[in-house]
């Protein structure tokens, strides 16, 4: 997102800094990971009332993981919105796809928001749960979320966008001209 709103000098429009914003989202990823993995770390346990402590630790990740997540597509649609309302000169040139790059931000957003979804339903249900047992789920809500958005990004992000970041850092704020 933050090389969207540079890539089309919508900087303007946010109220915050790139490095804070991605310091913040990169910090709160790691966090809620390193709960997660803590926890799966600590139902390694034998012990009933530990292995149930691990489990919540672990709800307790997910369940921050989908707050940051959805703040992240909260800011994504708002900074959407702005640039809707006021765009900026170079969100009009062609090679600029802010509109896609955002749509595609949406698509693997809502892959991921289903995915993390299904893994706090299946870490509630517990070890015996009707998700966790049954193998299709995981599969089709685990497994092929992730897939879907890496092989979205490759197709409709990557590629384009660092492309053109490196176009803007070689020639500066003259793009029109390439």
């Amino acid at each position: 997102m933050g090389s969207n709103m540079h890539l089309s000098d919508g900087d303007g429009l946010r109220r915050y800094l790139f490095a804070e914003m991605s310091f913040a989202f990169f910090s709160s990823a790691v966090i809620s990971n390193f709960i997660v993995g803590g926890g799966m770390l600590a139902s390694a346990k034998t012990n009933k009332k530990e292995f149930d402590l691990a489990n919540n630790i672990i709800i307790g990740g997910l369940v921050l993981q989908l707050l940051w997540f959805g703040l992240f597509v909260v800011i994504a649609l708002i900074f959407h919105r702005r640039m809707m309302l006021a765009p900026t000169a170079r969100s009009y040139q062609s090679d600029i796809k802010w509109r896609s790059y955002l749509h595609a931000l949406y698509v693997a957003s809502v892959l991921i928001i289903v995915r993390n979804i299904f893994r706090l339903i299946e870490y509630c249900q517990g070890s015996n749960g009707y998700l966790l047992t049954t193998e299709v789920f995981v599969y089709c809500l685990d497994a092929l979320p992730m897939f879907l958005v890496v092989a979205w990004f490759l197709w409709k992000y990557i590629g384009e966008i660092s492309e053109l970041l490196r176009r803007k850092q070689s020639y500066g704020h003259a793009m029109h001209e390439i």
